[in-house]
């Protein structure tokens, strides 16, 4: 049975550039057709306050966050096919993100599937999502067409609702203050999951670590399963690293002790 220590300090995960470059229309590049091979779903969700840090600490420090002065929630990041121990499948077919067919559920996904900068069009991020992402995970049924895979995401927001999972284990977003150990949370999103998940953290300059983001998985029939411990997602963000066990960790709000939305 895997350690609970080896189960928090994760490796890295390659989730937190929330922002798409600019540059290039993803939506619109021709991709090879390739075979799609992977095991277990990976549904990652982030707390607004530690994203709008993350971003704002990185290279966005002059640009307005979504949840700067008001209350924060956990939101979606993506859906992610993978194959254990590898960083993929990617772009696994050639697909094209038409923004027309995600207008009836438009306005819930820039709530709670959101481009993290209100002054960039969403449409990149969504775009970026789905042809990355999506093109991989429309072999099941249930992601089949690219509203049904956007709609899966609300749709397991709410089923997965991690706010209230912390807040009956006595977990709440605070102001200030100490914040609480990898084992208290890991814990508590155990018992209320029912298996354990991947979180990630921010680490400051100033040594504050905040948690940043929860990882769920699934396996190809929808199931939640325990993460795996083999995972080689990377990135370049060096303050975005696995959450320690010996260390405090913030899980902080703008307004503590609101009642969130579902």
């Amino acid at each position: 049975m895997t350690t609970l220590r080896s189960l928090i300090w994760l490796p890295l995960l390659f989730i937190f550039s929330i922002s798409v470059p600019a540059k290039g229309h993803e939506h619109e590049k021709d991709f090879p057709e390739k075979d799609i091979d992977f095991n277990e779903i990976k549904f990652t969700q982030l707390w607004g306050f530690s994203s709008c840090l993350q971003y704002k600490d990185g290279f966005h420090e002059n640009q307005i966050c979504r949840y700067e002065d008001q209350p924060s929630i956990f939101t979606v990041h993506g859906i992610w096919p993978t194959a254990t121990g590898t960083s993929g499948p990617n772009f696994c077919h050639k697909i094209k993100f038409d923004e027309s067919i995600i207008e009836p559920i438009e306005s819930q996904l820039n709530r709670y599937w959101y481009e993290i900068s209100v002054t960039r069009n969403p449409k990149e991020f969504w775009s970026h999502e789905w042809v990355k992402h999506g093109s991989c995970a429309m072999v099941l049924p249930e992601f089949s067409s690219e509203l049904l895979y956007f709609e899966a995401g609300l749709d397991w927001r709410k089923k997965y609702d991690l706010y209230s999972v912390l807040k009956e284990n006595g977990i709440i977003p605070q102001s200030e203050g100490k914040g609480y150990l990898a084992v208290e949370l890991i814990d508590a999103f155990r018992k209320g999951l029912g298996v354990t998940p991947y979180i990630q953290c921010f680490h400051r300059t100033n040594g504050d670590v905040h948690l940043l983001a929860v990882e769920i998985c699934v396996d190809r029939n929808l199931r939640p399963i325990d993460c795996s411990t083999h995972d080689t997602r990377h990135m370049d963000l060096d303050s975005v690293l696995p959450c320690p066990h010996d260390h405090q960790i913030l899980y902080q709000d703008n307004v503590p002790l609101v009642k969130q939305e579902l």
